[in-house]
């Protein structure tokens, strides 16, 4: 018989509450980078959607925030195969998360895109930066753009979060201090098919990217929080 006053009850109760559990829901994918099997990187979700190199030169391991990280260069970039539904995100909620290193933040750079409908990425000096963005883009080619007031030094981790909130906005943040746009809604993205890590709508990475994660829902506070300060870095999902 269960008893919901025993002790054992209350403390897998609150395992199951916690951010370290919960944060899990509605994970589409997340790349810890230190997973890579020759030219594969792994997927730590449940879901295991793994990613290939495309273009050049190759992506490849390098030492990241915690553990390792994918380094890129010009062209190349990490990309899921096309023509996978699950990918499809139409609609939103949209959260997106990780850490970047940018080579130099004079140039413009890319966390992760999915299918050119959206965009998390680094805005240069060229293209009217500094700052980290998110773009949306929906089948009327509709643009809306969150860009962050702060421009993070060159040569440093800096944690990158962009969400999209159907009818609210678009937020973009740099190491948890947030950006805000309101927007109308996006009812549908363009081509919604494939991630590419390393490659945005506006430019390639020039840098060092670990342990991005995509939701299909926006956390709550506590779990951005406690991904941003728990340190586990690329062992959150182990």
């Amino acid at each position: 018989m269960n008893n919901r006053n025993s002790s054992l009850y209350q403390l897998a109760r609150g395992f199951q509450t916690s951010p370290r559990y919960s944060i899990r829901r509605g994970l589409v994918a997340y790349y810890r980078m230190s997973e890579k099997v020759g030219g594969l990187w792994a997927d730590s979700s449940v879901n295991q959607k793994r990613m290939e190199n495309n273009g050049a030169p190759e992506v490849f391991l390098a030492s990241g925030k915690f553990g390792l990280a994918a380094s890129f260069s010009t062209d190349g970039h990490l990309e899921t195969p096309g023509g996978d539904s699950y990918y499809n995100i139409t609609d939103g909620p949209i959260e997106v998360s990780g850490w970047a290193y940018q080579n130099d933040n004079t140039q413009s750079g890319a966390v992760i895109e999915c299918g050119e409908g959206w965009s998390v990425g680094y805005t240069g000096d060229a293209e009217g930066g500094p700052g980290y963005h998110m773009i949306l883009v929906n089948v009327a080619n509709d643009f809306s753009v969150a860009q962050s007031a702060i421009r993070p030094a060159s040569q440093t981790w800096s944690y990158v979060e962009g969400r999209y909130e159907p009818g609210v906005g678009v937020t973009v943040g740099i190491n948890r201090v947030e950006t805000f746009l309101p927007t109308s809604d996006h009812p549908q993205f363009l081509n919604n098919v494939s991630f590419r890590l390393g490659l945005g709508i506006l430019a390639y990475q020039n840098g060092r990217l670990s342990d991005v994660g995509v939701w299909r829902r926006l956390l709550s506070v506590e779990e951005r929080n406690w991904k941003y300060n728990s340190g586990l870095g690329n062992r959150l999902f182990v």
